[in-house]
């Protein structure tokens, strides 16, 4: 009995003692996680400072090829592709130069949106667009009526203004060629549609109307297509009068952001499924350019200082000035990606980062008409107006 009682201790006492230790081990292998996690994470974070803040001095070219397209031909960005267009047809073209599509058409006067990895192309008072994605044609649209504007989403839906003769419409088109819904506009009820963009989840659709009383005014309207449309006039979900300005610039860089330029304010608007003014920026003077990318508005100003002609200024979404600085070149184009900036002319090439800080400056050739950016940091497809040539910058 005694040995009964001496044995019930004995296992009641080390009952807790083997809990004890497992609780030790998960603990251990918590603190090993946690730890390597950290770590991961401080490796990525350290190249990607790496990567952001490394300066390069030379340009090597790597290849040279025969220019695609003709002489009357326009090239552009598409996504890290080369789109190629011109009167008779549009095309893309991979980092390497290799043919994705080429689709023809007869156009007097192409207008092109291309947003990531989607185009649309219609002719401008023509009726016909086409929509195209990094595979080719994806759908054909006949609006029935005279093409004022066209813009397409992210998603590749397309937004177009036409006119029929006596009012304004706006239809909204799937990547297929659905008519998926269409709002009226006229200067008397709702002014013109000067500026507009669809969200990136093809939900809201934001439209910058100018009318004229007295002065010129714009109303900012927000429209739902979405469940939180559905109980309200029109899809008209929320509306910003701005009395006195002209609002020739509207983005929508991410699904919950909005933003609008006039001549006297920058604007953000926030919100899922309701935008609503957040932010109000004043300009002290008149912006020459603006461009945006997923982060980050970024403003021209000529510089109103002795020294260099122009002034760059950057905002993120929350309004915030997160770089503000001076450079002396003239520009053709610029292009915003998540950490960096590129302007560029013919011959000269400027590449900032997020902070405004120099990371590049120099010629990667002469009579350039295009600058496409390569799957790295360092890469890049120079167009000019005689060959391509792949450059790495070191």
């Amino acid at each position: 009995m005694l040995k009964l009682l001496d044995k019930s201790r004995e296992i009641n006492g080390t009952q807790p003692n083997y809990q004890d230790k497992i609780f030790r081990y998960k603990l251990k292998n918590i603190y090993r996680i946690v730890l390597c996690t950290i770590i991961v994470l401080a490796v990525i974070l350290l190249i990607k400072l790496q990567i952001e803040n490394r300066v390069y001095k030379e340009v090597l070219v790597t290849e040279e090829k025969e220019r695609v397209g003709t002489e009357t031909s326009v090239y552009t960005p598409f996504g890290d592709k080369l789109l190629v267009y011109s009167k008779d047809g549009i095309s893309a073209y991979t980092e390497k130069g290799e043919q994705i599509f080429n689709q023809t058409y007869e156009m007097q006067n192409p207008l092109v949106s291309v947003n990531d990895n989607y185009v649309a192309v219609g002719d401008y008072k023509g009726t016909q667009v086409y929509v195209l994605d990094s595979t080719g044609l994806k759908g054909e649209i006949n609006t029935n009526m005279m093409i004022q504007s066209l813009d397409v989403s992210e998603g590749g839906v397309v937004t177009t203004v036409l006119d029929d003769g006596k009012v304004t419409w706006m239809h909204i088109y799937s990547q297929t060629g659905e008519l998926i819904t269409k709002i009226r506009a006229t200067m008397k009820q709702t002014g013109y549609p000067l500026a507009y963009e669809l969200s990136p989840d093809n939900i809201k659709l934001a439209v910058a109307y100018v009318s004229q009383g007295g002065t010129l005014d714009t109303k900012m309207a927000f429209y739902n297509f979405g469940d939180v449309g559905q109980n309200t006039g029109e899809r008209l979900v929320s509306a910003e009068n701005l009395a006195g300005e002209i609002v020739p610039f509207v983005a929508y860089p991410t699904a919950e952001t909005s933003v609008a330029l006039s001549g006297k304010k920058l604007y953000f608007f926030k919100g899922k499924q309701i935008p609503k003014l957040s932010t109000t920026v004043e300009l002290q003077q008149e912006v020459k350019s603006v461009y945006y990318g997923e982060n980050q508005v970024v403003l021209i100003y000529g510089n109103t200082e002795s020294g260099d002609k122009y002034r760059l200024v950057t905002y993120d979404f929350a309004g915030k000035e997160k770089a503000n600085r001076t450079f002396d070149m003239e520009y053709s184009s610029i292009l915003v990606e998540n950490d960096r900036i590129i302007i560029y002319n013919e011959s000269e090439v400027l590449i900032l980062n997020r902070r405004g800080e120099e990371k590049f400056y120099g010629s990667m050739g002469e009579n350039v008409v295009a600058l496409i950016p390569g799957n790295s940091q360092n890469r890049f497809l120079v167009v000019t107006n005689s060959d391509m040539k792949y450059v790495e910058l070191k």
